[in-house]
């Protein structure tokens, strides 16, 4: 598809559907297309809970469409309108006529259901004579595709079940309404086409699209005088489909794929059209099911085994730091469970890692542990002379990690929020030639009990090229106790123990502007160290600014860094580069200007000790045999005696990579931290990012 979609106007809250009204007469000139668009979203006026508001798009504006209703699924075929009104504990199938100024009029009752029950997707038939919609009667049983006559059916009486509820303040007018459809599984997502109704159901264990054929010419209401159900299966697909749309020769749907969902294109004259009549019928299966009770275990039971997924990944960077790491992660099938093998290099340094998580509704508990060969330096590699020095050419810096922490992600209303609690445990040998921390000792052996917290409230789309519109702040102390950091000295024996806590935190700002995806983005990231011995942990300033010298680079107990930058889009693709290839394609390419302006210090800040860096990068994002593949590419310049004119190159591919050195570079940091923010908030919109 060469053409992208233009929003007409967006919220931060969740859908509940939108429909075009067509052309209708009014007493003004011509409608606007922009005038003709309903949509229903979710507001919190009273924020007593979710509410659903109809809103009506005019130019620029917005207007409310019958302001104290809650409104679901609008279907329009010019002034006339279906949907689902909710007035607790009662929903109710309604229509009504949409007047030139927005507001609705004969509104009418076609069909209830109590809080139990279910009665969703209204969608009205081309000519207006039938409304359908998805309903369960009580608590239990499969929901079934209900069809109801309207008050602009021709004239034709079914003669069928009638269910009428009445709505204080509205006009009441019974509609005959009949079951068209039912299965022994799900049926959702109903939409018309020209020779009858588009659905997707489970029936088979996997949603695929079926059809209800429409046997008999004349209104659409024709379908409640059908005794006989004629159903198609449309098509059979590996991962499933979902909101089946009809358009010309072509049937548009949803295909579910690991990180999000697809729009595929099918041609009628390709279709199954498998007739599965059999399968279905049109009685009322949301009838109240007799109690069951699962016996504590089934006889002949085994517990599930199902097989693992297999996700290669591979993150590598050079910058100030130089690291690369790439391995494998698994998980199963409701993954719950995520095991993670990897081995990488930090500098000169080679190393392996594992990882573990287990996820349970928003918990999780991580664990991970990283390590390389530990050898501890010789005393006589302190000074080598001679011959001595071709002995220590070996002395790197090498190191452990491990990790274990309970995470929660709290997706919220108005902030999403997360907590996190754990251990953290430290080895470093040969520390002298680290890049990012100095200790006093070139031996020291650290662990930690650390918290976090964060809150964000930012929003991405399809075309997002980073976090808009929003926030994000984390805090994160740590606390290591005296009998927990030991400090080594050069004979590699015990020299002494302190006591210390640390303290940092980050705040974001991601700012509207004028033109769409184009984010001004602002920072401060801030560390402090202090207590009985906070001489111990010191970090360069080079691990949270830009176009640093590491070596040279000031350290001290504290550091403060302000970032602002400019991202945006310089183009999007969204295809494939290769017509051949399809499983290359090339999603965008994007500009950002910085300039970063931090100090550390030791117990105070002083004017004349800030340090300032400028340049940009550009983010590239490709998808490589069906891979997310994030790469980015930097120019740093920094000012003072530690600056240095600097290039990096960067690198996420596959599924998320956990390289030690991550967290000690900023350029690797942002890379990493953009990468999993933006995948998470595109995850949870149902789109996919790179």
């Amino acid at each position: 598809m060469e053409s992208h979609s233009l929003s007409l106007f967006r919220r931060s809250r969740s859908s509940a559907g939108f429909t075009f009204t067509g052309e209708f007469e009014r007493e003004s000139d011509v409608v606007n297309p922009e005038d003709q668009l309903l949509a229903s979203q979710e507001s919190f006026p009273d924020y007593s809970g979710i509410r659903y508001q109809l809103y009506r798009s005019g130019g620029l504006s917005l207007q409310e469409v019958s302001p104290d209703s809650r409104i679901l699924f609008p279907s329009a075929r010019g002034d006339k309108l279906a949907y689902i009104k909710r007035e607790d504990p009662y929903r109710y199938l309604m229509v009504a006529r949409i007047r030139a100024d927005g507001q609705l009029q004969d509104e009418r009752v076609i069909l209830s259901a109590d809080l139990h029950g279910i009665l969703t997707n209204s969608v009205l038939s081309p000519d207006a004579s039938l409304v359908i919609g998805i309903y369960r009667q009580n608590g239990t049983g499969h929901p079934v595709l209900m069809g109801c006559s309207t008050p602009w059916n021709s004239g034709i009486n079914t003669g069928t079940n009638v269910r009428n509820t009445k709505v204080e303040g509205t006009k009441s007018q019974i509609g005959d309404c009949r079951v068209l459809v039912s299965a022994p599984g799900q049926i959702v997502q109903p939409s018309f086409s020209d020779d009858g109704v588009l659905f997707s159901s489970d029936r088979t264990g996997r949603y695929e699209l079926y059809r209800l054929n429409r046997t008999s010419p004349g209104p659409w209401s024709s379908l409640l005088l059908q005794e006989e159900v004629s159903v198609e299966q449309l098509s059979e697909s590996a991962t499933g489909l979902f909101y089946p749309v009809s358009e010309g020769t072509q049937i548009f749907a949803l295909r579910y794929f690991a990180d999000g969902y697809d729009v595929v294109s099918l041609d009628r004259q390709d279709l199954l059209n498998r007739d599965v009549s059999v399968s279905f019928d049109n009685t009322d299966t949301s009838r109240p099911m007799s109690d069951f009770q699962l016996p504590s275990r089934l006889s002949g039971s085994e517990d599930y085994n199902g097989p693992l997924e297999i996700r290669p990944y591979f993150a590598g960077f050079l910058f100030g730091i130089s690291a690369a790491e790439s391995g494998v992660l698994a998980y199963d099938p409701l993954q719950r469970h995520q095991i993670g093998l990897g081995i990488g290099i930090l500098d000169e340094t080679p190393y392996f890692s594992a990882t573990y998580s287990y996820n349970r509704f928003s918990h999780s508990l991580n664990l991970s542990y990283a390590r390389s060969s530990l050898t501890k330096r010789k005393f006589y590699c302190d000074v080598p002379r001679g011959l001595l020095v071709f002995l220590c050419l070996a002395d790197t810096y090498q190191f452990e990690y491990a990790e274990a922490s309970i995470d929660r992600q709290n997706a919220g209303r108005e902030v999403d929020q997360e907590y996190s609690v754990g251990l953290r445990h430290e080895k470093h040998r040969n520390s002298g030639s680290l890049a990012s921390l100095v200790f006093p000792e070139r031996d020291v052996n650290l662990s930690s009990l650390f918290a976090g917290y964060g809150i964000s409230n930012a929003i991405s789309f399809p075309e997002s090229i980073s976090l808009e519109r929003g926030f994000s702040l984390y805090g994160e102390a740590g606390f290591y106790p005296q009998s927990w950091v030991i400090l080594y000295d050069d004979y590699s024996k015990r020299k002494e123990t302190a006591e210390f806590y640390s303290v940092e935190a980050q705040a974001e700002l991601f700012l509207p502007f004028f033109f769409d995806h184009h984010v001004p983005y602002l920072a401060a990231n801030a560390r402090w160290t202090s207590g009985k011995n906070p001489e111990v942990y010191r970090v360069r300033l080079s691990s949270y600014m830009r176009g640093l010298i590491p070596e040279a680079s000031p350290y001290g107990r504290g550091a403060l860094v302000l970032t602002a930058e400019y991202r945006f889009p310089l183009f999007w693709l969204s295809r494939r580069l290769i017509s051949w290839w399809p499983s290359l394609g090339l999603r965008y390419i994007s500009l950002a200007p910085f300039y970063d302006y931090g100090q550390s210090f030791e117990r105070k800040v002083y004017r004349d000790t800030w340090n300032r860096s400028y340049g940009f990068y550009t983010d590239i994002g490709l998808n490589i045999f069906y891979f997310p593949l994030a790469i980015r590419l930097i120019y740093a310049r920094g000012e003072g005696p530690a600056g240095e004119t600097s290039y990096g190159f960067g690198l996420l591919l596959g599924a998320e990579a956990s390289s030690q050195g991550m967290s000690r570079d900023p350029f690797a940091r942002s890379l990493q931290r953009d990468y999993r923010a933006l995948n998470r908030h595109s995850q949870s919109n149902g789109h996919h990012s790179f």
